[in-house]
């Protein structure tokens, strides 16, 4: 049992850390994604304005701890998260999509910022609590149900339309 609970938390540490959204299962998004990546990292000076203006942008969600978060599921309060950091090539490209979708709604939308996750912190536990395989990641959470993730499987082709028909699921 403490074998396969190590081998799933190590699973799930090292998708979020080095996969940063890379699904294994689907050799196109990643074969896309890498693309995009490549794009990213073209040069330094880019990749610092991109990270820059991600960081700026992201301010439009409020930022919550993990402990305001089981605060929230406590109190049996739905809401949505979006999990995601700064240098994630495919954070950069979900982030003015969701922003744009969000816009259309008087429903929140918190940020859980991955981008320091330490092994065995509170967010590292949430994070395996959530069942989450990859980021950018926008979940709806209630006390009453699992965690419902918008599916999606490339950042670049993800509508605004498909982030608000899941908004509009649950307000």
């Amino acid at each position: 049992m403490k074998k396969m609970f190590l081998s799933s938390y190590l699973l799930i540490i090292s998708i979020i850390l080095m996969g940063c959204g890379k699904n294994q299962n689907n050799s196109k998004r990643q074969v896309e994604e890498q693309h995009i990546e490549n794009l990213s990292y073209k040069s330094n000076k880019s990749l610092k304005k991109e990270i820059f203006k991600y960081k700026k942008s992201v301010k439009y969600f409020t930022r919550l701890r993990v402990d305001e978060i089981y605060n929230k599921f406590d109190k049996n309060e739905g809401f949505y998260l979006y999990i995601g950091r700064a240098t994630c090539p495919y954070c950069r490209i979900f982030e003015p999509k969701l922003k744009e979708a969000a816009k259309n709604f008087t429903s929140k939308i918190y940020y859980l910022d991955v981008e320091n996750i330490k092994k065995n912190s509170k967010e590292d536990s949430f994070i395996k609590g959530t069942g989450l395989k990859y980021i950018p990641a926008l979940l709806y959470i209630n006390s009453k149900t699992d965690p419902d993730f918008l599916k999606f499987k490339s950042s670049k082709k993800l509508t605004v339309y498909k982030i608000e028909k899941f908004i509009r699921k649950y307000n």
